[in-house]
C-alpha cells in the first residue's frame, strides 16, 4: 500500500492540488506510544497495551493506512463505530435521560486519525478564528482564565460607580449528546463544537459573554440612568439554541444582580421560554462559588468540606503502612488540589481568616502522617510549601506569564505600561489607574500590576 491505493473499488481520490494530510511512519508510531493503556478499546477490540508496546511495527501498516484514508477522504467503516454504555450520574436511576450519561467508546485508530487532522488541518483555521470569550478546549486557556477575566470586568465596573451587574449563567442540556452526530467525531468533537458555538455572539456590545465548552455567562453592565436591556440578551440566546437544535437547562440557569448601593435597584426578572429565572445571592461558576458581593466565604467553607471529607482516607492509608512519600503524594493529588483549585483567582482577595481556614486542612492532613512534628517541620518532611505560599507563587507565576507573553489569552486586562523619562523613586512597569475600592486593588490583575 506504499502507493496510498484505495481501500474502497470506486473511492473518490484526492486531486494533487487538494494536498491530502501525509503522515509518516515515525509520527505514528509517536502517537501510539501516546496511548494510555488504562483506557477501554473501541468496538475493533485491539487493546491499546499492543498498541503502544509494537508501536514500531504496527506504524508502519497503519501509516498507509491513513495516508489512504486521508487520500480518498474516507475511515474504513470499523473505526466509525461505537460502544455506547450508560453511565450513572446519580447513585439511583429513576429517570433514564437524566440519570445516566452516554460514554461513546471508539476505535482508538480512529483517535488517531482524528488527531493528525486536528494538527494539521483544523487547528491552524479554528484557532484564528474563535472569537476572544471563548476558553473551552483552547490550548493554553483554562477554567481560570476565565474566571480571572470575568471578575476583572465585574469588579472594575461595581469600582465606586454606582452600577449594577446582572449575570446570567446559562447551561446547555447534553450539549454535546444533542449536536448532530453525524457532524461531531471523538477528538474532532470538542473543536467542532467550538466552531458551531463560535457564532453565538450578541449584537450589543453593552453585554460581556464568556464561553467554556457548554457553560455560558452573560453579563450587563446597568448604569443608573438606564434601564436594563438583559432580556433581549437572553432571548438572543434561546433563539440561537433552537435554530442550532440546542437546549438550555432551565434547572441550572441563574441570575446573579451584584450592586453596592445603599438601595440597589430593582430589576425584573428575565424570562427564558417563558418561565423566570432564579435570582440567587451565589452560584458555582466553572467550579467556583461566586456571591453576589463577590466575597469569598461561600466557595472556602465548599472547597474545605469537601478537603475534610477526603481526610478519612489518608487516615486510612495510615493504617495500612504507607510510606510518607507516597502519603504526600496522595494528599497533593486529591486533597490539595481541591484547596487550590483556581486559587488565583481569589487569592490576593482572601481575607486573613478565610486563608487560615484552608491551611488548617493541610495541618489536619500532615498532622495525620507526622504527628508528632510541628506545622514548618512537617511542612520540610514533606517537602511542600503552605497553602498560603504555593498559591502566592501560582499566582505570580500566572501573572508574570502573562507580562511576558504578548499573546496571552489575558494580556488585554494588563493595564499600559509605564513610561519612565525621570528617575522616579517608584519604578512600576505599569499606569495603574486609582481604584475607588478594595475590592478592584485586591483583584488578581490589579495586585499584582502594583507590585510590579
Amino acid at each position: 500500500m506504499k502507493d496510498y491505493s484505495p481501500l474502497a473499488v470506486g473511492a473518490r481520490v484526492s486531486a494533487d492540488d487538494d494536498n491530502p494530510i501525509v503522515v509518516t511512519e515515525q509520527s505514528v508510531a509517536r502517537k501510539l506510544r501516546e496511548v494510555s493503556t488504562s483506557r477501554a478499546s473501541g468496538p475493533d477490540d485491539i487493546p491499546n497495551w499492543v498498541l503502544k508496546e509494537y508501536a514500531d511495527i504496527l506504524a508502519v501498516p497503519i501509516a498507509d493506512i491513513l495516508n489512504a484514508s486521508f487520500s480518498e477522504v474516507s475511515e474504513p467503516r470499523v473505526w466509525k463505530l461505537a460502544d455506547v454504555p450508560p453511565l450513572p450520574k446519580a447513585p439511583i436511576v429513576s429517570d433514564f435521560n437524566k440519570d445516566l450519561r452516554p460514554i461513546s467508546l471508539t476505535s482508538t485508530m480512529s483517535k488517531t486519525a482524528e488527531s493528525f487532522v486536528i494538527e494539521k488541518a483544523l487547528k491552524p483555521v479554528v484557532l484564528s478564528h474563535i472569537g476572544p470569550g471563548q476558553f473551552g478546549f483552547i490550548p493554553g486557556s483554562s477554567t481560570t482564565f476565565a474566571l480571572i477575566s470575568m471578575f476583572h470586568h465585574w469588579l472594575r465596573a461595581t469600582d465606586g460607580t454606582g452600577v449594577s451587574v446582572r449575570t446570567t449563567l446559562l447551561d446547555f442540556r447534553k450539549a454535546f449528546n444533542l449536536v448532530d452526530h453525524d457532524i461531531l467525531g471523538t477528538r474532532l468533537g470538542p473543536w467542532l463544537f467550538l466552531v458551531l458555538t463560535n457564532d453565538l455572539r450578541l449584537p450589543d456590545g453593552s453585554f460581556a459573554m464568556w464561553k467554556f465548552a457548554d457553560d455560558t455567562t452573560v453579563s450587563e453592565i446597568v448604569v443608573p440612568s438606564k434601564q436594563s436591556a438583559f432580556q433581549r440578551a437572553v432571548d438572543f440566546i434561546s433563539t440561537w439554541s433552537q435554530e442550532n437544535r440546542l437546549q438550555l437547562n432551565l434547572s441550572k440557569c441563574k441570575e446573579l444582580q451584584s450592586c453596592f448601593k445603599r438601595y440597589p435597584p430593582i430589576h425584573s426578572p428575565v424570562e427564558l421560554d417563558g418561565l423566570a429565572l432564579e435570582t440567587v445571592n451565589s452560584a458555582k461558576v466553572l467550579g467556583v462559588t461566586i456571591r453576589d458581593d463577590f466575597k469569598w466565604n461561600d466557595h472556602i467553607f465548599n472547597v474545605t468540606s469537601k478537603a475534610a471529607k477526603r481526610l478519612y482516607l489518608p487516615s486510612q492509608l495510615k493504617r495500612a503502612g504507607i510510606c510518607a512519600s507516597d502519603f504526600v503524594l496522595f494528599y497533593c493529588s486529591t486533597i490539595r488540589s481541591v484547596l487550590e483549585y483556581a486559587c488565583q483567582v481569589f487569592h490576593s482577595s482572601l481575607p486573613l481568616y478565610l486563608s487560615e481556614e484552608l491551611e488548617r486542612i493541610q495541618k489536619r492532613a500532615l498532622r495525620i502522617i507526622f504527628p508528632y512534628a510541628s506545622y514548618n517541620s512537617a511542612l520540610k518532611e514533606a517537602g511542600i510549601s503552605s497553602l498560603y505560599d504555593r498559591r502566592a507563587s501560582l499566582s505570580f507565576d500566572l501573572f508574570n506569564d502573562i507580562v511576558l507573553d504578548i499573546n496571552h489569552k489575558l494580556a488585554g486586562l494588563l493595564p499600559p505600561k509605564a513610561e519612565h523619562h525621570r528617575q522616579l523613586r517608584s519604578n512600576r512597569k505599569f499606569n495603574v489607574p486609582v481604584c475607588k475600592t478594595d475590592r478592584l486593588k485586591k483583584s488578581f490583575v490589579v495586585s499584582h500590576s502594583l507590585r510590579m
